[in-house]
């Protein structure tokens, strides 16, 4: 029991560190200096835990990326982060779409263990990922999971809003609802890869 318990305190610790760190958009000032290998760039992103399986739905070799969360999703879960709106989820690809360097190494230093890790520490342990996979379960667990914060903590769900407020508040102000062609002026990478019949 003190073990658990001890488990538990370090693990909600570090999520903690992680929400509080995206707050203060600690992970978004990076800066990487060359063009990376889009076949290593990939391989790179797939070896971090939890990266090789899409974040919501379990399906493997997830080609798509959403920049707010900092976490690889496979082309259906896209969809269902894409019709919840920039404020809350900003979806790209990974291989079609040019991504900015603060977003490819927001991917490096969060990935989907820790943020599930935040967004579904009140999940049940005997959720049954795979049902995600169907078409009325896939976007009722994503928006209840991101936009209604169901399975996240209090103190954590909180943090997040207050993000996505001045998220909000801050595409207001520029008169923009969101960088929507991920070109920019700061060395941007597009990571491509050879022909695949595989669109996850």
């Amino acid at each position: 029991t003190h073990a658990r318990t001890h488990a538990h305190t370090h693990t909600h610790t570090q999520t903690r560190a992680y929400v509080r760190a995206r707050t203060h958009k600690l992970f978004c000032c990076a800066v990487v200096s060359s063009r990376m290998n889009s076949v290593e760039a990939l391989k790179e992103l797939y070896a971090i835990e939890g990266n090789s399986t899409c974040a919501d739905c379990g399906t493997e070799k997830p080609k798509w990326t959403c920049v707010v969360h900092g976490i690889l999703v496979c082309i259906e879960c896209s969809g269902a982060h894409r019709s919840m709106g920039v404020n809350v989820s900003q979806v790209r690809s990974l291989t079609l779409d040019t991504l900015k360097p603060e977003w490819i190494e927001k991917l490096k230093q969060i990935g989907n263990r820790q943020s599930n890790a935040v967004y579904e520490a009140l999940l049940p342990k005997d959720f049954d990922r795979g049902s995600v996979k169907k078409f009325e379960k896939r976007n009722e667990f994503i928006v209840s999971k991101y936009m209604n914060l169901k399975y996240t903590r209090s103190e954590d769900a909180e943090m997040i809003l207050e993000e996505r407020q001045r998220r909000r508040t801050r595409h207001k102000r520029t008169g923009t609802a969101a960088d929507t062609n991920g070109k920019e002026p700061s060395q941007p990478t597009t990571l491509t890869e050879p022909v695949s019949n595989d669109t996850s």
